[in-house]
């Protein structure tokens, strides 16, 4: 009976130890492979940003074929105080614009440019002085 126990004794803790160790190895299996797959799962999120930031920024490079909005503003500074003078009024649709701005210089004078612009024609501009 004595020599039967130690030989159960024995057979328990080879048992629990194979299973332990299988159990243990398993887990570690588990966890690196969880791994693994976690970085294999990132490099490809990874890949999918690039591709997707390399297209995004290829079709933002191309010039976009679309006509500019009508727009009109004007604007006007006077301070008798500072002595400070000067505005300006614009519109334009497309590839054309005019508009004019005035500025108060030091001699008393207001200087007046009126522009237009059409299309590749440039910018047409004259300029006028007053006292």
């Amino acid at each position: 009976s004595g020599s039967h126990d130690r030989v159960r004794q024995w057979y328990q803790r080879r048992v629990s130890s194979g299973i332990n160790d299988r159990v243990s190895s398993g887990i570690q299996r588990r966890v690196h492979g969880s791994s693994e797959r976690t970085k294999r799962d990132n490099m490809k999120v990874a890949c999918i940003i690039s591709l997707l930031l390399v297209v995004m920024s290829s079709v933002l490079a191309k010039p976009q074929d679309y006509a500019a909005q009508p727009y009109s503003y004007t604007y006007a500074v006077k301070d008798d105080y500072a002595k400070t003078n000067f505005g300006e009024s614009a519109s334009g649709a497309g590839d054309n614009a005019q508009g004019s701005y005035y500025v108060s210089l030091p001699d008393g004078r207001l200087q007046t440019v009126t522009y237009t612009v059409a299309g590749n024609g440039g910018y047409v501009a004259e300029v006028a002085y007053q006292k």
